[in-house]
């Protein structure tokens, strides 16, 4: 019997390395993306749309023209234009070129970071953050209901069980993070216990509706350094929330009103998100506490006789 023959490229095995007991083990990390030329041109176009530097209706100069402007190759150009056209800031028409759109007619919240950087005074990007955890607070009370309704639908059933527990271990998982964690670490285990949350409603759209605004929240410098502070005390502000959910279903549904729960809950995230803005403003640098007042077990209403 021949010997089996071998791929031309195809080597000898090589002996497996002992590893050394004094060398530790260091785990791969991501490389962080960097933009391209296609990227950076874009990002300048829009940064003078944002800023009012090039106004509505005006007609941008020819590729050539732009593309020797900008430095970049046409096609690096055409990328970058299709790309702000298909933000809505940039109208393109056969034979006339680009032509600049009003943002505030058809530009999608992609577009706020880029804008919070050209607003002008402190008041008005302090004004533009209260706006958009204000929002971050609506799109919260309104899964929290949804939750509250899966409950009373669900309650005791095994599956409601395990979407609640996955809620819990995501919040063991941020109350596992040292007490100097940075403020990075803190955000993705609260994007972790949000779209727990969100998977738990069973609502297929509030996680579409709900994932940009926290992306929103995460991108914004100063947001992410206010809010995502003390991992533990952020962990009890959800096991709050949870024990509320938890509690609801001890109840029959003629007996707990949902609207106690939901108002303590928006409650507390206003609370939350005034101690942000004051840090932010620079009114208060002190760590926030986790108020007294948790949200109210459900109490049942008494019958009319």
């Amino acid at each position: 019997m021949g010997r089996p023959s071998r791929s031309p490229l195809s080597s000898p095995a090589a002996p497996t390395p002992a590893a050394s007991p004094h060398r530790a083990t260091r785990p791969l990390t991501p490389i962080p993306p960097s933009p391209s030329r296609a990227d950076l041109c874009a990002e300048a176009l829009r940064t003078r749309i944002l800023a009012g530097e090039l106004a509505p209706g005006h007609r941008l100069p020819p590729e050539r023209q732009l593309a020797e402007t900008l430095g970049v190759t046409r096609v690096t150009l055409r990328g970058a234009l299709a790309r702000l056209a298909q933000e809505q800031l940039l109208v393109a028409r056969q034979g006339s070129g680009h032509t600049v759109r009003d943002y505030r007619e058809g530009g999608g919240a992609a577009l706020i970071p880029t804008l919070l950087d050209q607003l002008e005074t402190p008041e008005l990007r302090l004004r533009a953050l209260e706006d958009l955890l204000e929002v971050r607070r609506h799109l919260a009370r309104l899964v929290f209901a949804r939750l509250l309704s899966r409950v009373e639908r669900e309650r005791h059933t095994a599956r409601l069980e395990d979407a609640l527990t996955a809620i819990e271990t995501a919040i063991d998982a941020m109350a596992a993070l040292p007490g100097d964690a940075p403020p990075a670490a803190i955000a993705s285990a609260d994007a972790a216990i949000i779209r727990a949350l969100c998977a738990a409603t069973d609502r297929p759209v509030l996680p579409l509706l709900v994932s940009p605004t926290v992306a929103l929240v995460h991108a914004s410098p100063p947001l992410r350094e206010a809010i995502y502070r003390e991992p533990e005390s952020h962990a009890a502000g959800w096991r709050q929330a949870l024990a509320a959910l938890r509690g609801r279903g001890a109840l029959p549904v003629s007996e707990s009103p949902p609207g106690p729960i939901l108002d303590a809950l928006e409650s507390l995230m206003a609370r939350r998100d005034a101690i942000t803005l004051a840090r932010i403003a620079g009114r208060d640098t002190a760590p926030s506490t986790i108020p007294n007042d948790a949200p109210p077990a459900p109490t049942p209403r008494r019958r009319a006789r």
